[in-house]
């Protein structure tokens, strides 16, 4: 059995412009129980972990 998964790549300029809009963004995308202080944390874990997965 063949398994494919499909990888969203986020460019390094929708990170930096999503980063400030972050307090924007999150009631869109289900965010609306974190303060601005842990949606920016969210981000910033990310923008890590896709750090970390380009080597």
């Amino acid at each position: 059995m063949l398994e494919f998964a499909t990888v969203i790549e986020l460019s390094d300029k929708v990170m930096t412009e999503l980063s400030p809009r972050c307090t924007e963004y999150k009631e869109q995308v289900a965010f609306s129980d974190l303060t601005d202080q842990e949606c920016k944390a969210f981000v910033k874990t990310l923008e890590k972990l896709w750090s970390r997965l380009q080597g």
